[in-house]
């Protein structure tokens, strides 16, 4: 499990969740409980793997690129998931995502890929995401135009509803997944959203549910007392302080999809009614050569999340020999997880010596249970948080405002 420190932070922020805030949370208790919320519910069982790993592993056994087009949490989680992985170019099979509709990202993507090879699968809860639907019908037009058959090379997930992904299906009689319908996106990760992709790049996923089932279990048990509960009364503490922008900063590359996932999760679920505070998506050791100047000597108005994996003594050793001669003695015989890790507590120190509000999540050397850790935690602090500022985090009004003035715009024809 992973050990969240919060030394520095103004007492009043490390107060204890309010008790009438968590007895609010009954409602969410309760759907859990009753699997009206399954993108929780989902982590107590695994009933549904078998099945999704057959299907991975025919997937992987026929294709040797596979695409997955979808928009926010129905790309944000596999990039996460696969990312974390290592699934990169080296992997087999290729893992493509598609996330926006850029004319120029396409028209490469379909140019280079080997279409006889290729799988495409469209991710869409409702069916009606333009850019997903965009990106899918010019993946048909590209088959018909190979000769290949639409059927052979393209898969959708969407929700078993008249939309336009199923009318799609119907008329090529294509293979189609039914998207859990009480999942939302940005909550998906857990589900065959995530989990397909995660098992295409080699993922434990039963680990990683059971890693997001003790992060559940104990949050059920001990809400008030829990590390989600405590994060949200802290940062929204630290909101009506005046810190209106949250940093996540984790120090692995594994985990660098891990910012833009929380970033939706949290901007989309919480940004609401005048409430929430802008999340900030950084990468250790990277940032510290950009913004962290800005951290620990600009405006003092961001409320500070690191995320310091235990590295120390893994990876490669750096040789003595050859620390010496560039004038670096004190490199010598120390590993580049070492290094790593003084990087994480340094800045974590830099900033709480520039008087800045820090909170450390301290993880385990990191596997799928560890991740599963950290997923829930942060779904779950913002479920409390959304309990806090009294709104729905499970809905998306302006972002649905968007999406209906971008299809009134196309169909006026006012480009």
């Amino acid at each position: 499990m992973y050990h969240v420190s919060t030394t520095g932070l103004p007492n009043p922020w490390q107060a204890p969740c309010p008790a009438h805030v968590i007895e609010g949370l009954g409602s969410f208790m309760s759907g859990v409980k009753n699997n009206d919320l399954a993108a929780f519910s989902l982590c107590m069982q695994d009933a549904d793997l078998p099945a999704l790993r057959e299907l991975a592993d025919e997937i992987a056994t026929r294709y040797r690129h596979v695409v997955f087009a979808g928009m926010g949490g129905s790309a944000l989680g596999g990039r996460l998931l696969t990312d974390f992985m290592g699934a990169g170019a080296f992997h087999t099979p290729h893992l493509h995502f598609v996330d926006n509709d850029d004319p120029v990202t396409l028209a490469r993507l379909y140019a280079h890929l080997p279409l006889p090879d290729t799988l495409f699968i469209a991710i869409s809860k409702s069916g009606t995401t333009a850019e997903t639907l965009a990106a899918t019908l010019t993946y048909v037009d590209e088959l018909h135009h190979a000769g290949l058959s639409v059927k052979d090379h393209l898969m959708l997930l969407t929700e078993n509803t008249d939309n336009p992904l199923r009318k799609l299906a119907h008329a090529y009689d294509l293979r189609t997944l039914t998207h859990n319908p009480k999942v939302g996106g940005r909550f998906s990760v857990f589900s065959e959203v995530g989990l397909l992709p995660a098992m295409l790049a080699g993922m434990d996923v039963r680990a990683l549910r059971q890693g997001a089932r003790k992060v559940l279990e104990a949050f059920m048990r001990n809400p008030v007392e829990s590390a989600p509960a405590s994060f949200a009364h802290m940062s929204v503490l630290a909101a009506q302080a005046g810190y209106k922008t949250e940093v996540l900063m984790p120090y692995s590359d594994r985990l660098s999809k891990l910012g833009p996932w929380w970033a939706q999760l949290w901007a989309e679920s919480l940004g609401k009614n005048g409430k929430g505070t802008t999340p900030f998506a950084a990468l250790g050791a990277t940032d510290q050569h950009s913004v962290l100047q800005l951290f620990a000597d600009g405006p003092d108005d961001k409320l500070y999340t690191f995320v310091l994996p235990d590295y120390a003594t893994s990876g490669a050793p750096i040789s003595e020999l050859l620390a010496g001669k560039v004038g670096l003695p004190h490199l010598g015989g120390i590993t580049v997880g070492d290094l790593i890790t003084a990087q994480g507590k340094g800045t974590v120190a830099s900033l709480q010596g520039f008087d800045r509000p820090v909170r450390v999540i301290e993880t385990p050397p990191l596997d799928e249970f560890v991740l599963g850790n950290l997923l829930m935690h942060f779904m779950l602090t913002t479920v409390v948080a959304a309990q806090l500022w009294d709104i729905n985090p499970f809905d998306q009004p302006a972002v649905e405002d968007g999406k209906r003035r971008t299809l009134a715009i196309l169909k006026a024809g006012d480009l």
